[in-house]
């Protein structure tokens, strides 16, 4: 029973963190202060009372409107408040060094500051991308793993711009060539490798779904929630399969 409610608290300590990082994402695209101003409602400008503010149960309280001009609270902050307590669950009882366990945490939670902008702006926000890259450095534990990991990245970079290139900014933008390159710079090789396959294979899954949904092959899809998702899965049967190794090597 106290393993449930630790779980539970760590679950909601990591909604409380994706409830904070939605609201970055909105004030970077506004050219706002991140830390010193208060929360407000985007339709009425009311600032939010701290019973508004309670990740995941305000949502469902205030039936996803706004209490004082009944304005509809967007639906993705609370798709990444559970993403996040989820990512907050996983990391904790995730069996690796703490280090490491930290720098995954650290970055995937900026990682989904990426995605809601992306998918809100249609955008890479590149203060946070720079970020990552600095805080990417910061980590590695050698020079010979920089310069390898620098080489992938670049190539990750061409990649994912020939796309951009190639269709005419129509396939792929700028943004998601940059974002390929901090992937393949902080993950390096193979797991930028399998990374790009299971993004592109989410992203072909959803792109057939909404082509038989909605019949329209020029609609814009974002393409960073699918490398987070590739990433994530890269990372997640890594270890997996390390695991798999040593039980049966």
């Amino acid at each position: 029973m106290l393993e449930i409610f630790k779980s539970i608290f760590i679950f909601y300590i990591g909604a409380i963190f994706g409830s904070f990082f939605c609201t970055l994402a909105n004030r970077l695209k506004e050219k706002e202060k991140l830390f010193l101003k208060r929360s407000f409602c985007p339709h009425c400008k009311k600032i939010l009372s701290p019973k508004d503010l309670i990740p995941i149960f305000s949502f469902f309280f205030l039936k996803g409107k706004c209490r004082y001009c009944g304005g509809k609270i967007p639906l993705d902050h609370l798709f990444f408040e559970i993403i996040e307590g989820v990512l907050f669950l996983f990391f904790f009882y995730f069996q690796i060094d703490f280090s490491l366990k930290f720098f995954y945490l650290v970055f995937f939670s900026l990682f989904l500051i990426i995605c809601d902008f992306d998918i809100q702006y249609k955008e890479i926000p590149m203060e946070v991308l720079i970020f990552l890259f600095f805080f990417s450095i910061f980590f590695k534990n050698s020079l010979k793993n920089f310069v390898f990991d620098l080489i992938w990245g670049i190539l990750a970079f061409l990649f994912f711009y020939s796309f951009h290139f190639f269709s005419r900014k129509k396939a792929m933008g700028i943004g998601d060539a940059y974002l390929g390159f901090l992937l393949g710079f902080t993950f390096g090789f193979p797991k930028i490798i399998f990374l790009i396959y299971f993004s592109f294979l989410f992203g072909g899954i959803y792109g057939i779904f909404i082509f038989f949904k909605k019949r329209d092959l020029k609609l814009k899809v974002p393409f960073s929630p699918f490398l987070f998702l590739g990433s994530f899965s890269t990372i997640f049967l890594n270890k997996f399969s390390n695991l798999l190794s040593f039980l049966y090597g």
